[in-house]
């Protein structure tokens, strides 16, 4: 069973070099960050991943998210 691994700041850097040494098809990415272009270019080299745009620095933005991601997948790993 894989694992569910969400990434911020998935569209460059660090983020994105994480999000490609997880890359296994068994494991689920969800990628987040503030602009959607860079996630989905990064998404398009992975074998299972979601973008799911994302500001850090807003909590209700947080929760939101964190409510989509338990409901799509049921845990965060």
């Amino acid at each position: 069973m894989g694992k569910i691994i969400w990434i911020t700041g998935g569209g460059s850097g660090i983020g994105e070099a994480c999000a490609l040494a997880y890359n296994n098809p068994e494991n689920t990415i969800i990628l987040s960050g503030r602009k959607k272009e860079p996630l989905e270019q990064v998404a398009s080299q992975l074998s299972n991943a979601l973008v799911l745009p994302l500001d850090v620095t807003n909590e209700n933005d947080i929760t939101e998210k964190v409510k989509v991601v338990e409901e799509k997948f049921g845990r965060i790993d």
